[in-house]
C-alpha cells in the first residue's frame, strides 16, 4: 500500500478567472522547479460540467472555452498520473487541487519525498483567506482528497502531523 503526504489549507478562495490563472501559473512554475511532470487535469464548473480527468495538452483550449462562456470555475486539479494509470484517485505521483474552500498538495511517497512546506504554502494559500491548515499522512487507498473535502471521518491510516492556524 502506498502512503501519501498531504498539505491542505482551508478558507475562502477567490474564484475569479484572474485568481485561477495566477494560481495555475504558480502551480506550473513549482512543478517545473520540483521536476514534477503534471500530465492530467480536471476542472469542475458551477453548471456541474467537467470533473473528467483529461490529458494536459487540452487545458488551454478547455480553459479558453470556459472563459469565453463565462462559466464559473469551482475547482481545478492537476496530477502527475502513472503511465499505466487506471484510476486517477489512486494511480498518481502528485495531485494539486483547489476547490471552493480548500487547496491541497498530495504526494505519493513511493515517488516523491515530502515537499518543502513553505514553497507549497505559497502556492496553496494564493488568493485565499486561510482559516486553518493541516499536514497529514494516510494510505492512498483511503483517498486523501476525500479527507481534504471533509467527506468522511473514519480513516484507519490517517495521521495528522500538524495543524496550522491563521
Amino acid at each position: 500500500m502506498s502512503k501519501t503526504n498531504s498539505i491542505t489549507y482551508y478558507g475562502d478562495l477567490d474564484l475569479s478567472y484572474e485568481a485561477w490563472e495566477e494560481w495555475i501559473q504558480r502551480v506550473f512554475e513549482f512543478a517545473e522547479e520540483e521536476s514534477i511532470e503534471l500530465n492530467h487535469y480536471s476542472i469542475v464548473t458551477e453548471s456541474g460540467k467537467g470533473g473528467n480527468v483529461s490529458p494536459i495538452r487540452g487545458l488551454k483550449r478547455r480553459w479558453n472555452n470556459l472563459k469565453n462562456k463565462e462559466e464559473k470555475i469551482l475547482g481545478v486539479t492537476f496530477q502527475e498520473l502513472l503511465d499505466d494509470y487506471k484510476y486517477a484517485v489512486v494511480d498518481y505521483k502528485v495531485t494539486v487541487s483547489r476547490y471552493r474552500n480548500y487547496a491541497t498538495f498530495i504526494t505519493n511517497l513511493d515517488y516523491y519525498p515530502v515537499s518543502d512546506e513553505k514553497k507549497v504554502e505559497k502556492i496553496l494559500r494564493k488568493n485565499m483567506m486561510m482559516e486553518f491548515g493541516e499536514i497529514y499522512e494516510m494510505d492512498i487507498n483511503e483517498y486523501p482528497e476525500t479527507y481534504a473535502l471533509k467527506m468522511n471521518d473514519t480513516y484507519k491510516t490517517l495521521h495528522v502531523i500538524a495543524r496550522m492556524d491563521q
